[in-house]
Formats: C-alpha cells, structure tokens, sequence
C-alpha cells in the first residue's frame, strides 16, 4: 500500500512540472526541485542547502527528490517577517 502512495506523489508532482504559471492551477503537497525553483525563484543550490540544514522539509521517493511546499511557504513567510 505504501508503494502506490509513493508513486501517487510521484505523478502529482510530474503533473505539476512545469505547470505553475498557469492560471486556475493548484499546487500540489510535494513538488520537484526544478518545480520549487519555478515557484520561488530561488537557485538549486540554496534549495538544497535550505533541505540540508533543515529549514525546509523533502523526502526522497524512487530517486525523486520532493520538497514539501507548506514548508517551503512557512520558511519564506519567515524571511519577509
């Protein structure tokens, strides 16, 4: 049961790729690292070293590297405070 899971937030976050722009779109809980960049307009190095000090959440799933956006959105509401 865990291994569907894990590809169902695979797919949401394939779907989301490359998506953001549009208009009407939601967003999904987990989004790929090239799709948080696109969202933030932060670099992939500085996501990276957000995830390894830990201020923002990710998981790992079959390779795929998804960064959790409700902590995404809790550490740069942080910033502008």
């Amino acid at each position: 049961m865990l291994n569907i899971e894990r590809k169902e937030v695979i797919t949401e976050a394939n779907k989301a790729q490359g998506s953001i722009t549009k208009a009407g779109n939601l967003l999904p809980r987990y989004m790929k690292v090239t799709t948080a960049m696109e969202y933030t307009g932060l670099g992939r190095s500085f996501l990276y070293e957000l995830m390894g000090n830990g201020h923002i959440k990710s998981h790992k799933v079959e390779g795929a590297r998804l960064i959790d956006r409700e902590s995404l959105e809790t550490f740069i509401s942080s910033q502008a405070a």
